[in-house]
């Protein structure tokens, strides 16, 4: 499985994207409630939105663009 990300890595991602809570959960076709409760740390994320979110995290432009 992908390496987990913390909460803090989760919103760095979305921030270093420069993109609100509901267009990320929209390129990750998660809810707005999903990206809210992984960066407040009561949820983590599927190992597929994981391996999403690290693909990002390396390269942001391949899921985020527009």
């Amino acid at each position: 499985p992908p390496k987990s990300l913390s909460s803090a890595e989760i919103a760095k991602i979305r921030s270093k994207a420069n993109l609100s809570q509901s267009v990320f959960a929209r390129y990750l076709n998660v809810s707005i409630k999903t990206v809210q409760a992984w960066e407040q740390g009561s949820r983590k994320p599927s190992d597929a939105a994981l391996k999403l979110l690290s693909i990002a995290k390396d390269n942001p432009q391949i899921i985020f663009n527009s």
